[in-house]
């Protein structure tokens, strides 16, 4: 009977250890792909790919800085970054040449304005929500106290002072 179950255990930890091989394989493929797209759209369009990288400085700071499990930061900032980002992607790449449209986004200051002004917005909520929702919780802690004072108290005028102690 044990021999069987030590086979079964190494059956699995194989099975274990050939999917982490495949997914460790997968990650370095989804990498050296997106590497190669990279640098394929850098030569083609030099203009778009500077332009990308510009704008999307505050998603490559908070990528660095964020270190806290979740990385929502992270996520919400960048969330953030790409919106302000998207409609002037969108008018490069509909346009008849991308790379001259991305020279005309790149030398107009608003919409350097407009994109790090939506990071702005995402840094903001990112400091002020934890804020608010410090303070509507110490509203309710408050409310609650004060509502448990009024049960005590009326527990104590039907039952005697007994029941405080």
């Amino acid at each position: 009977m044990e021999g069987g179950n030590t086979i079964k255990e190494k059956l699995l930890k194989l099975r274990q250890d050939k999917l982490k091989s495949l997914v460790r394989n997968f990650i370095f493929l989804s990498i050296v792909l997106t590497v190669i797209g990279v640098a394929f759209i850098s030569m083609q369009m030099k203009n778009v790919f500077l332009f990308c990288v510009g704008a999307l400085i505050p998603t490559f700071s908070s990528i660095i800085l964020d270190r806290k499990p979740g990385r929502f930061s992270t996520k919400i900032l960048s969330s953030f970054n790409l919106t302000g980002i998207c409609p002037y992607l969108i008018a490069i790449f509909s346009s008849g040449s991308p790379d001259a449209s991305a020279i005309d986004i790149i030398y107009n200051p608003t919409s350097w304005v407009v994109i790090y002004g939506f990071s702005a917005v995402g840094w903001g909520i990112i400091y002020v929500i934890p804020q608010i929702t410090l303070v509507f919780l110490e509203i309710k802690s408050r409310y609650m106290v004060k509502k448990i004072d009024s049960f005590q108290q009326e527990l104590i005028n039907e039952w005697g002072e007994e029941v405080a102690k």
